[in-house]
Order: structure tokens, then C-alpha cells, then sequence
């Protein structure tokens, strides 16, 4: 049920929105995300509490279970406890699953068709493919950072739409009608824009920073603000843009008719030079062969 009655614009002031968007209630535990973002994996205590964390949400202790056991990890071994998963996948592949789980059941429940494929589906292609570049060029450091920036990037979108579904719809009928950016829509029918209400609503849920500016500079890797930010965010945000661009390219996504910028801009941006393995890797086979995909990308 929409929180807003028709015709109601969303403040651009901090305080006005910031009191709007703390009001909404989803089905999610931010604060569940936001403790397993602050874990390290080099002390026995925090093994401990993620374990701990994990068991609080069923929903994410059987995804975690169901990934454990799947072809890409299980190597034949039945895996039947957490701890077990926790150490057959990894410390730090955990924290990006319990993202990617907290994510979905944020993300559907925006319950329609066109909500699922081009901002659900679109998301978690996005930071796949943002993870598979970090392997790709060799940017491992990176990966559970992009991963999560790419599954965060829209998160503006997902809060717009909880907030009154019907002009959301409309959004998405006025975007596709004239091929522009939904930021265009999205500032004419609710006053404000997804990338607005993302940066707000990730500070409300106290999770770090750089995915508030993935929010923001995602689609601006040029922007000159952005090249005041710490080296290693910026590198991260521009991460995110390219996997964005490409999921859009490879038709996991809504790309602009008008779109000003190409893949090539995030390249450059990323000093990626002409012949890097990643301009001939076959995306579309690479994205559904990820057990990220296999488990959470179904919408049907």
C-alpha cells in the first residue's frame, strides 16, 4: 500500500526527506546488512557473529545452505550447518550472499513484471558482472565492495516505488515512451530522483559510504565532484557504472535511446586499455553461469 496520496511530491530538503523515508517500513533488516558490512574475517569473534547474524534471518540461513550446496561449491560434500557453509565458501563470499539476499527481498517487493527485470534482475547482473571485471583485471580487493554497490546502485527506485506504486508504474510507461533516463520521470511525477532517495535511504540504514556515492556518481564517471572523492571509491563507482553499462548493453536492463555515454567512457575512466580480456568475454554466458545468478535471479 502506498505510504504517499496521489499527487504528494517528495521534498528535496534533507530534514523534510530524510523524516519521510524514515517512516517506511520494508521487509528487511537493514541492520542486520549493515553489522555483517562491518565484520572482518581475521578474528574468531566474528566468525562467531556472523554465524550469529545468519540464524537470525531464516530466509538468508537457507539461501547460504542452498549456495553451500550447490555445484559450484559443494564439490560433492552435503553441506548441513552454517558453520560448515561459512567455511566451504568463504568469510567474505558470505557477507556478499547475505547482501545479495537482503537485497532481494528488499527489491521484490516491488511485485510486478517490469519492477523485477529492469530494476531487480538489472541490479544483481550488475554486480555480478562488477565482481567478474574485479576478477578479470585482477581488482580481487574490490570485489565484495563492487558486488554490493552493484546491488545497492537503484536502491532509490525500489524506495519511490514502495512509496506509491501506481506512479511508479507511470514512471516506468513515461521512460520508456521517450527513451530517457527514469531520472527524467522520476523528478516529474514524485519531485525527486531515485539517486536522491538512494544516498538518503543508505545513510538511514548506516551503511558506509561509498555506497551512497555509487548511488550518486554511478552513471557520472566524468563528474568533476567525483574526482574528489578517496581514489579507492571512485575506482569502485566507476566499477559499478561499467558493469551497469554493460548489463544494459547485454539487455539486462533498460538502455536509454539517448544514452551520452558508452562503455568506452568507463574504460577510459578506468584507464582499461584497448584489448583487455574484458571486451571479448561472453557476457551473457558468464552472467548465467554465476551461482550468484542461479540462486537469485529467477523473478518469475
Amino acid at each position: 500500500m502506498s505510504h504517499l496520496m496521489a499527487g504528494v511530491l517528495l521534498s528535496r530538503d534533507p530534514a523534510q526527506l530524510e523524516n519521510t523515508l524514515r517512516d517506511i517500513r520494508l521487509p528487511f533488516q537493514p541492520q542486520v546488512l549493515s553489522a555483517v558490512l562491518r565484520l572482518r574475517d581475521d578474528t574468531r569473534m566474528d566468525f562467531i557473529e556472523l554465524d550469529r547474524l545468519i540464524r537470525a534471518d531464516q530466509n538468508i540461513a537457507s539461501i547460504i545452505l542452498k549456495m553451500a550446496n550447490s555445484t559450484f561449491y559443494s564439490r560433492g560434500q552435503e553441506i548441513r550447518t552454517l558453520p560448515q557453509a561459512i567455511g566451504m565458501i568463504g568469510f567474505r563470499t558470505i557477507v556478499s550472499i547475505v547482501a545479495a539476499a537482503s537485497a532481494k527481498s528488499i527489491f521484490m517487493s516491488g511485485n510486478y513484471a517490469r519492477f523485477r527485470r529492469y530494476v531487480w534482475q538489472h541490479s544483481l547482473v550488475t554486480s555480478i558482472i562488477a565482481k567478474i571485471i574485479c576478477e578479470q583485471m585482477h581488482w580481487k580487493n574490490l570485489s565484495e565492495e563492487v558486488f554490493i554497490g552493484g546491488l545497492l546502485h537503484d536502491i532509490g527506485k525500489v524506495i519511490l516505488n514502495h512509496l506509491d506504486r501506481e506512479k511508479y508504474i507511470a514512471v516506468f510507461n513515461k521512460t520508456f515512451e521517450t527513451g530517457k533516463p527514469f531520472r527524467f520521470a522520476e523528478n516529474e511525477l514524485f519531485g525527486i530522483d531515485n539517486a536522491i532517495v538512494g544516498q538518503m535511504v543508505i545513510k538511514l540504514w548506516n551503511l558506509p559510504n561509498v555506497y551512497r556515492e555509487v548511488a550518486v556518481f554511478t552513471h557520472r564517471p566524468t563528474d568533476e565532484t567525483l574526482s574528489k572523492l578517496p581514489e579507492k571509491d571512485q575506482q569502485i563507482i566507476r566499477i559499478v557504472g561499467l558493469a551497469n553499462q554493460i548489463a544494459k548493453i547485454n539487455d539486462f536492463g533498460y538502455l536509454e535511446t539517448d544514452s551520452a555515454l558508452a562503455a568506452a567512457d568507463y574504460f577510459a575512466s578506468l584507464g582499461i586499455l584497448p584489448g583487455s580480456p574484458l571486451e571479448t568475454l561472453n557476457w551473457k554466458e558468464a552472467i548465467e553461469r554465476d551461482p550468484y545468478y542461479q540462486v537469485f535471479a529467477f523473478i518469475g
